[in-house]
């Protein structure tokens, strides 16, 4: 479902799918036009070059950046896809 609020230039995407038996929750997103930057720390993929793709990530529960380059950020998936790794 997607919802355009003109008046305060917003939308709002939802997915009416719930079913943690499957791993599937319901969810809502809400996104504003026009924004010039990020307001928040945003992790952007690096590009695999093998696939000319970015790289996929998922589930972090820690992240942190390098004290020497704040380009650099070290992070800890949680359990949700294996057993935890660094």
């Amino acid at each position: 479902m997607l919802r355009k609020v003109s008046w305060r230039n917003l939308f709002i995407v939802a997915n009416e799918k719930d079913s943690a038996d499957d791993g599937v929750r319901a969810q809502v997103g809400i996104y504003r036009y026009g924004a010039k930057a990020p307001q928040y720390p945003t992790i952007v993929s690096a590009e695999d070059p093998a696939k000319h793709a970015p790289i996929g990530w998922g589930a972090l529960s820690g992240l942190t950046a390098d004290s020497a380059d704040p380009a650099i950020a070290y992070s800890v998936n949680d359990s949700f896809y294996d057993v935890s790794r660094i």
